[in-house]
Parts: structure tokens; C-alpha cells; sequence
């Protein structure tokens, strides 16, 4: 059984491209349009360049999405997928006619290190130093990456704080994705939530996507734990 997270929808359509073949695409085309429909907050920490802003989830996407140019071919980005693939679907219902998509969203873009414009800022969060020392605080302990805009975390983190009160033998500790860019990037989390489990500092499990308190129990009954 698969589970998934803010990731990409999946299905045929050969204007999702990948990092690669979005990047050369965009410097292939002639006044390309860039949008980015994640949150006004996620687009202050970092974006493609040339990129304008419009929430997906904002009352007045459609409003906003009108005022481009549907002749024009248009690149659209979220995070990870899953706002992009929505906003692809609602782009060609008004009518644009050259849509592509980002496969992966941002945070595959950020793997493959391709550029960003970034807030002018040098806090990458915690250190390796730091992190380290979260991990090794226990014998085991469960790191829970997370974001405020991410609904599957949200869902998620009641069920990890219930987990942590009623098993002794793990730590668990919320990282945000979006405040500790040096921890995300070694570890190469392209899609959240993501958990990890660590034993004596040495990550023995991982799992991208939501998980029933169930699921995660039986995991850790299967570890030992």
C-alpha cells in the first residue's frame, strides 16, 4: 500500500517535466511565464527567478490567473506537486493552451540544486552539530519534518504527540521544513511529511507520507521499539 504526502498527483500528461527538462524549457522559451501557486510566506523564502506569485488556495487565484496571458506558454510550480497539478487542471479550464508543470515541485528543484532566488538571510536553522545531538538524545528518536501549510502534517502531529505520551522508549521531535534548510538539504527531503526514525544517531527507517497511528505503532513494534 502507497501513501502519500504533498506530493505529486499522479498521471499521464507530457507537460509534466522534471527539474531538468523544466529549467531548459523555461530558457528555451521566448517571455515564458513562471507561476508560483504556493503561499505568499513560502514565496518570500525562495523562488525561481522571474516567478510571479498567486496562492492556489487564495479566493481569488482565478481572478489573479485571468489577468495572464493565455496565448503565452506558462510554467507552473508549488512545493512539491500536489497545489500545481490542481492549478495545471484549473489553468486549462480558462483557457491557457501551453501549460507546463514541474514534477516534484520545489523541493526536487532544491535537491538537484538547481537556482533559486532566496531571502536575504544567512539562518539555515539548525546545524549538523545540533541536529545530531536530537538524534543521539535517546536511544531512539523520531524526527517528524513538517510545515505549517501542509495538511497531511497537520493531520499527522496529534497522532506523533499521542505516540510520544504513550511509548516511553522514543523521542519524538518536529523539525519545520521550511526553518532548517541545512538539515533538509543533507538529508535531500524533497516531499513532507517525512519521518525518520533514529537509533544511537544512525537513521534505521523512513516513510514519506501520512501514516495512521496504527501503521506507526506496528512499525515500531517491528523495530523493537
Amino acid at each position: 500500500m502507497t501513501f502519500f504526502g504533498c506530493n505529486q498527483s499522479q498521471g499521464q500528461n507530457s507537460n509534466l517535466l522534471d527539474t531538468q527538462a523544466f529549467s531548459k524549457k523555461i530558457n528555451e522559451t521566448k517571455d515564458a511565464q513562471i507561476l508560483d501557486v504556493r503561499t505568499a510566506n513560502e514565496f518570500a523564502e525562495n523562488h525561481l527567478a522571474k516567478a510571479i506569485n498567486i496562492n492556489w488556495n487564495s479566493n481569488d487565484f482565478v481572478e489573479k490567473a485571468s489577468f495572464l496571458d493565455k496565448n503565452k506558454p506558462i510554467f507552473v510550480y508549488c512545493l512539491a506537486g500536489g497545489r500545481s497539478a490542481s492549478a495545471h487542471q484549473k489553468l486549462k479550464e480558462l483557457g491557457f493552451t501551453n501549460i507546463y508543470e514541474m514534477k516534484g515541485g520545489i523541493a526536487k528543484w532544491k535537491a538537484n540544486q538547481l537556482p533559486l532566488e532566496q531571502k536575504n538571510t544567512t539562518d539555515k536553522g539548525m546545524n549538523e552539530t545540533e541536529f545530531n545531538a536530537i538524534i543521539t538524545q535517546k536511544k531512539y528518536v523520531l524526527i517528524d519534518f513538517t510545515a505549517a501549510w501542509c495538511a497531511p502534517c497537520k493531520k499527522l502531529k496529534p497522532i506523533l504527540e499521542k505516540i510520544g505520551t504513550d511509548n516511553q522508549n522514543i523521542k519524538i521531535v518536529a523539525i519545520d521544513y521550511d526553518k532548517n534548510t541545512e538539515i533538509v538539504e543533507k538529508y535531500k527531503i524533497d516531499a513532507i511529511p517525512m519521518l525518520m526514525i533514529f537509533e544511537k544517531g544512525k537513521k534505521i527507517w523512513e516513510n514519506i507520507g501520512f501514516l495512521s497511528e496504527k501503521q506507526i505503532n506496528e512499525k515500531l513494534k517491528e523495530l523493537g521499539i
